[in-house]
């Protein structure tokens, strides 16, 4: 993002991406191997962010540590599937039989990795921490 309000057109083909990625290669609760490994892909090369991993079994905490001084926001998506079957016919439509994206989860997901882009790169205008919460199991699994 620019001080003008514009988005890098980069990192809405990054998000837009990761969303089609993610839509089809659904996985459920807590088990969320390849789900965590695509969106660490995008956040282990932004500057200024400690990454925690395996929160909760596949789980990401990501903190932007900001310059100056002042509270903490957290950011949350929910990374997990649900267990149905998916009856549409896109390009990216669930890989995986009786799995899919059905409630925005992947686009939740995506959306706070374009976020995290976003926010590193203006680190410096910004106050406090922000954490990135990236959360397994929230369809009914207690996550």
């Amino acid at each position: 993002m620019t001080l003008s309000g514009q988005i890098d057109p980069s990192i809405v083909q990054t998000v837009t991406s990761l969303r089609r990625e993610l839509h089809a290669h659904p996985e459920l609760g807590f088990d969320l191997p390849e789900t965590a490994d695509r969106v660490l892909r995008h956040l282990t090369d932004l500057p200024g962010l400690t990454i925690r991993r395996n929160v909760a079994g596949h789980g990401i905490v990501a903190t932007l540590n900001a310059e100056r001084p002042g509270p903490c926001i957290a950011l949350r998506a929910d990374m997990d599937a649900l267990p149905l079957e998916e009856a549409n016919d896109l390009p990216y439509r669930s890989t995986y039989a009786g799995r899919m994206h059905a409630c925005g989860h992947d686009g939740n997901t995506a959306c706070l990795v374009g976020a995290a882009m976003v926010l590193s790169r203006m680190a410096e205008e910004l106050r406090g921490k922000v954490k990135f919460i990236f959360q397994p199991a929230e369809e009914g699994g207690g996550g």
